[in-house]
């Protein structure tokens, strides 16, 4: 099972001191159907724990992200995700893999975005070159599994 929560992090800059606004993405859970509300729900009960801006569910979407990335429709993708996520910049993105379908897109989407991977659980992480991954610039990860 593949659970992804994303965290979007836009740097207010405007005035001396640093804010930030915590945006929470649900996506990309690779359950059975029925098992899709539950878990959405116990992960939502569990982000309620940090002030987020927004939690955003989009696991709805994660067949027609998959279906524009198996048709290499990727600049459609990246709009697809800034729409349904209602963010068109982060300053920071935080996912558990850059080696699976919507995390690769999610992190592609925001390649300005400083991008930590903190690990999925299994480990795995793509540091290979070509649009299966996307770049990493900090890993917080137990026993990382690394492919080159």
């Amino acid at each position: 099972m593949e659970a992804l929560v994303a965290l979007c992090r836009i740097f207010d800059t405007t005035n001396d001191s640093a804010e930030y606004m915590d945006y929470a993405v649900i996506t990309d859970l690779s359950v059975e159907p029925k098992q899709n509300e539950a878990l959405v729900q116990a992960i939502t009960d569990i982000l309620e724990l940090h002030p987020w801006k927004k939690l955003l569910n989009i696991t709805a979407t994660d067949a027609a992200i998959k279906n524009m990335m198996i048709n290499k429709q990727y600049d459609e993708c990246r709009s697809f995700i800034h729409r349904e996520s209602g963010l068109a910049l982060v300053d920071e993105l935080v996912i558990p893999t850059n080696a699976r379908g919507t995390c690769i897109m999610i992190g592609r989407s925001y390649e300005s975005a400083h991008i930590v991977v903190t690990g999925d659980g299994t480990g795995i992480l793509d540091c290979g070159s070509g649009f299966g991954f996307c770049r990493i610039d900090e890993i917080y990860s137990f026993l990382p599994l690394a492919r080159f």
